[in-house]
């Protein structure tokens, strides 16, 4: 692989001599079509399509334009961005006139949303309300059902009522749950070794026990039925005795390729690109059932699915993408390029609050459509979903590891409600029967990924395993490093930059007002910019904390730093180079670099950089 970059050490391009075809282009500082770019990222092209983002003066990303190949003809989906004055988003509008728009108070949270499909509207969530230092206390979905929640002093999730159906989280010593109790399906008492991977979960039926060898991987899972004593299930795993590779599940052989990339699992084979993503699927060794490509950010941006025997082309999934990273949709395509059909999601921060099924006319407008309303736990996985006289359509119990497959006709009108997001960042596969998760796929029998972590060790000593062995604590929506599903560390120290900006004065206020948004996590240009940077990070190696690790990290040592400067140059003598110096070592610091965010490559007073020019404080 070869890279290069520009005079700023930007990265330009990334290049493949074996498969140009894979080969990547990053654009920076366009300026056509009235777009604002200068010090931005404003275009990728690659094997997927391309890529595009307009700027507004505030450095606000306001469009995300896109191109991808459908049989032989190209098909084009915009993401439209609005924002109030204070640079908060409010708009989102998808392909195919779908909008949606948030209302927000004071405080900028979001306290109702709602999705227009051309000139018919619903509301999707309304009556939001917030713990004092961010996670969701409560909202009303549109269909009427209530969500409520209680926190105990530590954040931690202890009950939620949603409509009619409780559940209820207890915690050990350690934080790690040790029961659920839910009015559906009753209670679950989980055990835990010393180092927190789950050992054990035990319903009023059945107990799953799980062993692992030193390096994490898991040994065995056996499954106990409390009824007759017996072991109904037996799962037996065998590894590599140089590295953390499956060689084998139950005596049966699971072969690798050079990278450790599993080519065959029950009977499909998979094939993998020169980036070592999976790129096709066959059935019985012979079959193309599917094949794959992605963008320059690592995302599955193209599926083709193919009818067994004929070869001949099924049809064409495109996916959608936020600029954060976030699955906003898909869009299905026939055999033909013909556009038919699509599913689209809403979400709150990481919470996905419903699913629209559209249909699609022959000029690519929307004909029929249906709304859901989903209802998940608190890794903010879907388990229910309801329609709007709040029947009850969807349910998904599945085992820690997301074992077993959801109910789709709950309501036993013959007709299949299909979701297919799964635990946080991973959206169920049909035609490699894996869970997709962004950087890698995940196998839910086995509890771990099909392929090495491409951040090598810094998202944990196994490079195969799936959070630490502790998917209840856990979630890893990149498919790179575990995170934790309280969000982005606290946000409770931002309250110092209140203080500041009552202490200064011009464009230094302004500063400091910024400074406290973007510390709360509402900046999205700069949550963009970090998410990216610390998914970069990982990538490089040179950080293996976790992502609420890295931005406490960040606003403890921001805050320090500011703290020592303006005690030292007084309350209005902070000056922008000050800001940038400490900034500069700060970002270095916790291993993700000035380039993202902070430092002095961003010219000051430019947007996305709120960093005051020094000399205009």
């Amino acid at each position: 692989t070869e890279y290069a970059y520009d005079a700023l050490n930007r990265l330009t391009s990334k290049s493949y001599p074996a498969t140009p075809a894979l080969n990547i282009k990053f654009l920076y500082d366009q300026t056509a079509d009235g777009n604002l770019g200068i010090g931005h990222l404003t275009g990728l092209q690659d094997s997927a399509g391309v890529l595009t983002y307009t700027y507004d003066a505030k450095g606000n990303l306001v469009r995300q334009y896109r191109s991808v190949g459908v049989n032989s003809g190209d098909y084009y989906e915009t993401l439209n961005y609005g924002y109030d004055a204070a640079r908060n988003l409010i708009q989102i509008g998808y392909p195919s006139n779908i909008n949606l728009t948030y209302t927000r108070n004071s405080a900028a949270q979001v306290t109702g949303i709602k999705l227009a499909i051309g000139n018919k509207t619903a509301t999707l969530a309304s009556n939001i309300s917030y713990q004092p230092f961010g996670p969701v206390n409560s909202l009303t979905w549109g269909n009427g059902i209530l969500l409520s929640r209680t926190y105990d002093q530590d954040y931690q999730l202890t009950q939620q009522q949603v409509g009619n159906w409780q559940t209820a989280y207890r915690y050990d010593a350690d934080s790690n749950i040790a029961e659920t109790a839910t009015s559906l399906w009753g209670a679950v008492q989980y055990e835990y070794d010393a180092l927190g991977r789950l050992t054990q979960e035990q319903t009023n039926s059945l107990k799953k026990a799980y062993s692992f060898d030193a390096t994490g991987n898991r040994t065995q899972r056996t499954t106990t039925s409390l009824t007759t004593s017996d072991a109904t299930d037996t799962q037996s795993l065998t590894y590599a005795s140089d590295s953390n590779r499956l060689t084998s599940v139950n005596g049966s052989t699971l072969p690798v390729d050079a990278a450790g990339n599993h080519t065959q699992i029950n009977g499909r084979r998979f094939t993998y690109d020169s980036q070592g993503r999976l790129s096709e699927v066959y059935q019985a060794n012979i079959y193309k059932v599917a094949d794959y490509k992605y963008n320059a950010l690592g995302q599955r941006i193209i599926k083709r699915s193919y009818v067994m025997g004929s070869q001949a082309l099924a049809g064409t999934t495109t996916y959608l993408y936020d600029s954060s990273g976030k699955l906003l949709g898909q869009t299905f395509y026939d055999g033909n390029g013909q556009k038919t059909s699509g599913q689209y999601w809403f979400w709150l921060d990481s919470m996905p609050l419903a699913q629209l099924t559209a249909n699609f006319s022959t000029l690519g407008e929307v004909s029929s459509s249906k709304l859901i309303y989903l209802h998940v736990d608190h890794l903010n996985t879907p388990r229910l979903a309801t329609d709007s006289s709040q029947a009850l359509l969807w349910r998904w119990n599945s085992d820690a590891y997301g074992v077993e497959a959801p109910e789709e006709d709950v309501d036993g009108d013959g007709k299949a409600t299909t979701i297919t997001l799964r635990f946080p960042g991973q959206i169920y596969d049909a035609q490699t029967q894996l869970s997709y998760n962004y950087h890698r796929d995940y196998n839910p029998d086995t509890g771990r990924y099909v392929q090495s972590d491409p951040i090598g060790l810094g998202g944990g000593l196994n490079t195969f395993g799936y959070v630490s062995a502790n998917p209840l604590r856990w979630s890893d929506p990149r498919g790179l490093a575990p995170w934790d599903w309280n969000g982005r560390g606290n946000t409770g120290v931002c309250s110092y930059y209140e203080q500041r900006v009552c202490e200064t004065t011009g464009d230094l206020s302004d500063y400091y007002k910024r400074a406290e948004d973007i510390c709360k996590g509402e900046d999205r240009a700069v949550n963009s910019l970090l998410t990216v940077g610390i998914a970069s990070a990982w990538i490089r190696g040179t950080t293996n904390l976790s992502e609420s690790d890295i931005y406490n990290k960040i606003r403890a040592e921001l805050i320090s730093n500011d703290k020592n400067v303006s005690s030292n140059s007084g309350p209005n003598g902070v000056t922008g180079d000050m800001i940038d110096a400490y900034h500069n070592d700060v970002f270095r610091d916790v291993g993700i670099g000035p380039l993202f965010y902070g430092g002095n490559l961003w010219p000051q007073g430019i947007p996305p950089n709120p960093v005051p020019r020094s000399g205009h404080n």
